[in-house]
């Protein structure tokens, strides 16, 4: 699908419609920028949804039902008009009433959105280990790319994209790649090569040719992922390939320019979701900056009861 961004010029392969999620909060209002940035760049479609939860009450039912869901409305309001005042288009707004986990992916899928973009909670360590359920689940459960934004620095300089050669480490790639050559950044594609547990001691055991040998492999395999974007993209991404455990590697590589992360996750099933250890989940609570997470090929679990139906309102 090729549109016509900012500048007249055509965007190929870009997501077409953007869900953005907003809740009144700084980070949101982050996420916000961010998305509109995006949307202004490429000329992608940019849904709102809010989602709010009613709190039950021995009194006053009706009205405390009223004020919240006013308040989402508002809240909704005031995000589309700073959005629309960027320079950037609203297609739609969302007002659902249920979890705002269950409510993200359902009109993500109802909208048939391309990509999720919240903020993520925290610009300080300990905050962005909590980085909060919400965002950890669409995460987890999203059958589509998900970016969460932190850090207060946008546009990025750099693009760095963890590769481990899986088909949602290509997806990663592939949309990382897209932003950095729709953002005007540096493209990095990285592969981490994690070392032995044990140091090898002498250079010429058979130990240490089948490490040399595999680390010949990695970097042929990231060679051919490099030379296969490049042509599908039209870039010349540099590649690197370290000794390192993945997710400090990236995250050493994210350095202290305005970066972001790619990553592939491959966290869709219930047994996955449960291994919070993963590169992934490392780099998403970890990272400074904002992290894109991609999955495979394939679309999300259903994610349980949908709630009310949402209230949408075209701009």
């Amino acid at each position: 699908m090729e549109r016509e961004g900012e500048s007249g010029g055509v965007v190929s392969g870009f997501p077409e419609r953007v869900l953005l999620a907003v809740d009144g909060s700084e980070d949101a209002e982050f996420a916000a920028r961010v998305a509109a940035d995006l949307c202004r760049r490429s000329g992608a479609e940019l849904h709102l949804i809010h989602a709010w939860q009613y709190v039950h009450s021995p009194h006053l039912q009706a009205y405390i039902r009223s004020e919240l869901r006013r308040w989402g409305q508002e809240i909704l309001e005031a995000q589309a008009k700073s959005i629309e005042a960027a320079g950037a288009g609203v297609t739609k707004v969302h007002l659902v009433m249920g979890r705002a986990a269950e409510a993200i992916l359902n009109v993500s899928e109802e909208v048939g959105a391309d990509l999720v973009v919240m903020g993520g909670r925290g610009t300080n360590p300990i905050e962005r280990l909590l980085l909060g359920s919400v965002s950890e689940e669409v995460v987890h459960h999203a059958g589509r790319p998900v970016l969460i934004v932190r850090g207060r620095r946008w546009p990025p300089k750099r693009v760095v994209v963890g590769d481990d050669g899986s088909e949602p480490a290509r997806e990663a790639a592939r949309a990382g790649m897209l932003l950095a050559r729709l953002l005007g950044a540096e493209e990095l594609l990285l592969r981490a090569h994690p070392g032995p547990p044990l140091p090898v001691r002498d250079r010429d055991s058979e130990a240490a040719r089948e490490l040399d040998e595999a680390l010949r492999r990695d970097e042929e395999s990231l060679r051919r992922r490099a030379e296969e974007l490049g042509a599908l993209l039209g870039l010349r991404p540099r590649f690197v390939l370290v000794e390192k455990e993945p997710a400090a590697a990236i995250l050493d590589a994210v350095g202290e320019e305005a970066a972001l992360v790619a990553v592939g996750s491959r966290g869709l099933g219930a047994v996955r979701r449960a291994a919070l250890g993963s590169v992934s989940t490392k780099v998403l609570r970890a990272a400074p900056c904002p992290v894109l997470v991609c999955p495979g090929r394939v679309r999300r679990e259903v994610a349980g009861p949908q709630g009310s139906p949402a209230e949408t309102s075209s701009r």
